[in-house]
């Protein structure tokens, strides 16, 4: 056998396409495309074809961090991260900042965006909460233009 049908032979199983085992062939062993499937089309049409996906390659290496995983999912390590971006004397509506956080795909962030823990971020207005800098926050709560949300 040839070095590119024992590699299409080999390889097979870790993709779920022709094409992208023959892509692979052509990247990994620097061969003409055209020589890459002449061969793939010899062993599709001989007794012993190939077979594509029949078993799962799993690299470990290819993983994410636990920083990665927590911006992912992790609700109030996300709320907290967007929380603690917010600038002094910038006043972001509430609807904004879950937008921001890229909440509305998550299920229960309401419980911990309303939480106590984040209540120097939030103040409300005319029936608006809003969320800034915490020092921001206490000047405006302070001046009476906005009142504290730590009653929720």
């Amino acid at each position: 056998m040839s070095i590119i049908t024992n590699y299409l032979r080999e390889k097979s199983v870790l993709y779920s396409t022709a094409i992208e085992l023959v892509n692979a062939c052509v990247k990994d062993l620097g061969a003409r495309r055209k020589t890459v499937w002449d061969s793939f089309y010899y062993i599709r049409d001989s007794k012993n074809p190939i077979v594509f996906g029949a078993k799962q390659s799993v690299n470990i290496s290819n993983g994410i961090s636990e920083a990665e995983l927590r911006q992912r999912h992790d609700i109030k390590f996300i709320i907290e991260k967007t929380a603690k971006e917010l600038k002094r004397e910038m006043y972001v509506m509430e609807a904004d900042f879950i937008k921001r956080c890229n909440l509305r795909t998550q299920s229960g962030y309401r419980q911990i965006i309303d939480s106590q823990e984040f209540s120097k971020y939030r103040g409300k207005a005319s029936g608006i909460i809003y969320w800034s800098h915490p020092e921001s926050m206490a000047k405006m709560i302070d001046e009476g233009i906005l009142t504290s949300t730590s009653w929720k």
